[in-house]
């Protein structure tokens, strides 16, 4: 398969147009789920940028796949690996518009988070912790040791 080739000219001439129609990233639009409607626009943004609409969808959906990742890696939990410094995505200021739309999918789980989680005790974890429990409770405390 032939590689899709975007000069950077036309990769914010694609931010900018996707952008300027909420049906192709926002649900709450009503238009959203018609499928023929947002083809139409997938093809007038192919003829703007001289790509086939197929070509323009999957580089949009890189870009926004893209931003997503980068957004994950600067919200990085504290005692993480930070990224580098000075890391700096180009399109990271172009891509706030997703910001006015959820784009995180809610979490689903089969186990109540109320509930305790049970350890159990034949877990290779639990063993190495109860060993070096017996091997250190064998051990006199030089506080408290006989003389």
């Amino acid at each position: 398969m032939a590689e899709i080739k975007f000069t950077g000219d036309q990769d914010e001439q694609l931010v900018k147009i996707v952008a300027e129609n909420r049906l192709l990233f926002d649900p709450e639009v009503e238009s959203y789920k018609d499928g023929n409607i947002r083809d139409n626009v997938w093809k007038a943004i192919a003829g703007k940028l001289n790509k086939s609409d197929g070509d323009c969808k999957k580089r949009w959906k890189y870009i926004r796949d893209s931003y997503n990742r980068f957004k994950r890696k600067r919200n990085m939990s504290t005692g993480s690996a930070s990224p580098p410094k000075n890391s700096k995505w180009d399109f990271f200021k172009r891509l706030q518009f997703l910001e006015l739309v959820s784009t995180e999918r809610p979490t689903a789980s089969n186990v109540d988070s109320d509930s305790a989680v049970p350890s159990t005790s034949n877990s290779p974890a639990n063993m190495d912790m109860q060993e070096a429990t017996s091997v250190t409770s064998g051990m006199s405390n030089p506080s408290t040791s006989e003389v």
